[in-house]
């Protein structure tokens, strides 16, 4: 038990634990950063159509990779260095990706809700605050060597509480806000389909500026209050970007940030439909997504109209190579928006398709509609 947060020992251990919280951190982004490079590079080269939501997914991730390299610098001094100059870039370089990830699950939670004007100006107005408390404390934080662990520390960290603060309430706004909007939406699997709208990833940011601000009001030592924001800032990034590159996966043409579901890692691939005919009907198909192809988004598939009860030819059948029977071939098909409401995709000739995915599976069911019995 510690009795004295104060005491040169104790000050000596905690920056001791808020190098190695850096070193961890800084590990396992660049395990994240390397392993989702492909991602990047599919943009560059173009074979992943840009938006307007990438810029601020770029500045997130490359910002904290220079955040957390320039934070290797800091705690790794074996000669004298600018300790102020460098902790103003630290927590710039931080702050700006805070900003920057606070963009991606603040536009998560407007396409849920359907951009209502309502929610984008209160969640609005609440980001330029938390972008000014951000400022704000990159400005005030101070930084000094410490030679005896041959490193730089910021003297002055109770300054981020107001910061804590609003990224706290910021944050839980938009968890509210987002649990609220999809408890109106219908479908079955809740918990599944928390998880698949990424609402986790705010759920676990949320609680990480909790500890943040627990840290802070205990005020134990400014290496100590340092510690949980480090952490804080790393899980932050990863979550954000990893929704977004789950939603991106899974849309395809819409020009801002996609409003979909997340694929949950799973809805991406080369199609195989195979189905069970009838003369009168015709048994639900099945989905195989286990060849995945994350960012060519048009399939070859065969579909062949049928006639409902009513005598429309409104309804498509999808048949696979070995069916019997007349098939007009549409070459690639393209898999369109994911409509939440009912739990369906649209494909580009305008027909609808609901898809149904039981909890813990790979493979969707696709609802057709009966025959008519000729």
């Amino acid at each position: 038990m510690v009795r004295d947060w104060q005491d040169p020992t104790t000050l000596l251990l905690s920056g001791r634990a808020f190098e190695f919280t850096v070193c961890i951190c800084s590990g396992t982004y660049l395990w994240e950063f390397f392993t989702s490079l492909s991602f990047d590079w599919a943009i560059f080269t173009g074979k992943f159509k840009f938006r307007l939501s990438v810029v601020p997914y770029m500045i997130a991730r490359y910002m904290l990779l220079l955040a957390l390299m320039a934070g290797i610098r800091v705690v790794n001094v074996f000669e004298p260095i600018n300790c102020v100059a460098w902790n103003h870039l630290v927590y710039l370089t931080a702050h700006i990706c805070v900003a920057m990830g606070s963009v991606l699950l603040l536009l998560r939670v407007f396409a849920i809700t359907e951009y209502n004007i309502y929610i984008v100006i209160f969640l609005g107005l609440f980001y330029f605050a938390e972008c000014g408390m951000l400022l704000h404390t990159a400005i005030v934080v101070e930084s000094m060597p410490f030679p005896a662990i041959y490193a730089c520390g910021a003297v002055n960290t109770v300054a981020s509480l107001g910061n804590m603060w609003v990224a706290l309430s910021f944050d839980t706004a938009c968890t509210v806000i987002m649990l609220v909007a999809l408890l109106r939406t219908p479908g079955g699997g809740f918990w599944k389909f928390l998880v698949q709208q990424g609402f986790i990833y705010f759920v676990v940011t949320t609680v990480c500026y909790l500890v943040c601000v627990i840290f802070l009001m205990l005020n134990l030592n400014d290496a100590i209050n340092e510690l949980p924001q480090t952490v804080a800032v790393t899980i932050l990034i990863i979550c954000a970007t990893r929704m977004y590159r789950d939603l991106a996966y899974y849309s395809k043409e819409s020009t801002e940030y996609p409003d979909t579901s997340t694929r949950a890692g799973q809805l991406i691939g080369s199609w195989a439909f195979s189905t069970g005919l009838s003369t009168s009907t015709v048994k639900p198909s099945t989905i195989d997504f286990r060849k995945a192809d994350r960012y060519n988004k048009d399939y070859d598939v065969e579909m062949a109209p049928v006639d409902d009860e009513r005598g429309f030819k409104n309804h498509t059948n999808l048949r696979d190579t070995r069916s019997e029977g007349d098939v007009s071939v549409i070459t690639e098909a393209n898999i369109g928006e994911f409509d939440s409401r009912d739990g369906s995709y649209t494909v580009d000739n305008g027909i609808n398709l609901p898809i149904v995915f039981p909890p813990g599976s790979r493979t969707g069911v696709l609802k057709t509609t009966p025959a008519r019995n000729s």
